[in-house]
């Protein structure tokens, strides 16, 4: 905000009786996902000015109610949505494209385009780390942007400021945005033509595009564009960002892992990253605990319990967070515990004064 104005100073406090809440509501659960969880038109002050798209959350409400339509939901139930790779909005997707990428008539297709089109065309919408549809909706995503959108920045794609724009993580909602605008709205214009283009324009022609990068980085074969082989998760050390030097010593992986921005078990890259689609925000720790019996909640941590490479616990946990498996936070008791009594040192303490 332009701080030197008066106009956005504070002008007091809100009753805690105002404040938006929820106790105990009758659905029986609580969920928040970086979304916008209190609408606007529900408070009259800016609450949340730096929200997340819907999608995760939407997926992760979906999962419950699914679950607990069946059976009271339980603790391990509960573990297994944290891993859940769906992209929620992709059905909403696939179905307004029927008459478009995914047209039957499509006969001039090269074999690659004509591959990925199907691929795409009957994923299923899970970002697994062995989906090669997953890499192509990706790679399809950043086509649409660029041709959608780029082309009202000087330089277009290769502009300086779009790349910026891209590389912030806030610019994700714009690609949620995109997607709901309508199929004749100004957006899909190509200010650079005579033509007024259409959603439909678009949507192909950046569908080839993404092919075209595609087939340039991992060959013609899109089958073999496994989203875990070509978006590779590398926990990078404090002291050794992915690509340095250093990397090659302190970092730990690759390791193939599912998910992408939207989805529940979340591995958002920014989309300047365009090359590598390195994960950027993610889930360091995830925790599961029955309030019922607190002393067994699991945990499952990325990397280790030791910052130090050459430790064989400095990337210990790491595959069995990425495999969403989980350890003991308190271990249960065993046959070589050692009971230790502590005693306060008061004479020690006294002679050293």
């Amino acid at each position: 905000m332009p701080g030197w104005t008066r106009r956005y100073d504070w002008r007091g406090l809100y009753d805690k009786g105002t404040l938006p809440a929820s106790t105990d509501p009758a659905r029986g659960w609580l969920v928040t996902a970086n979304n916008d969880i209190v609408p606007s038109r529900r408070f009259p002050s800016a609450y949340n000015n730096d929200a997340a798209a819907p999608n995760r959350f939407l997926r992760i409400a979906r999962r419950i109610e699914d679950t607990t339509a069946r059976a009271p939901l339980t603790a391990t139930a509960s573990a297994t949505i944290e891993l859940d790779a769906t992209y929620e909005h992709w059905t909403a997707l696939r179905q307004g494209m029927e008459t478009t990428v995914c047209a039957a008539a499509h006969g001039d297709d090269a074999p690659p385009v004509a591959q990925a089109r199907r691929l795409l065309c009957e994923w299923d919408g899970v970002m697994g780390a062995a989906s090669p549809a997953a890499t192509v909706y990706v790679l399809w995503t950043n086509a649409v942007l660029d041709q959608a959108l780029a082309d009202v920045l000087p330089g277009g794609a290769g502009s300086p400021v779009w790349h910026y724009v891209q590389s912030l993580l806030q610019f994700e909602a714009v690609v949620s945005w995109l997607w709901s605008q309508d199929e004749t709205a100004p957006v899909w214009d190509d200010m650079r033509t005579a033509k007024r283009e259409r959603q439909a324009d678009i949507l192909e022609r950046a569908f080839v595009d993404a092919v075209a990068v595609g087939s340039a980085r991992y060959g013609n074969d899109p089958s073999t564009w496994r989203w875990g082989a070509v978006r590779p998760f590398v926990l990078a050390h404090a002291f050794a960002p992915p690509g340095s030097v250093l990397g090659w010593f302190l970092n730990s992986g690759p390791v193939a892992v599912a998910g992408d921005t939207e989805t529940v078990f979340k591995q958002q890259f920014v989309r300047a990253d365009r090359a590598r689609l390195h994960a950027a925000v993610g889930p360091v720790v995830r925790f599961t605990i029955d309030m019922a019996e607190p002393w067994a909640a699991v945990y499952a941590l990325a990397g280790g319990e030791s910052g130090w490479p050459a430790s064989p616990f400095n990337a210990n946990l790491l595959e069995d967070w990425a495999a969403g498996r989980t350890r003991r936070l308190t271990p249960a008791d065993g046959p070589d515990d050692v009971t230790v009594r502590l005693l306060p040192a008061v004479g020690r303490a006294r002679r050293d004064q």
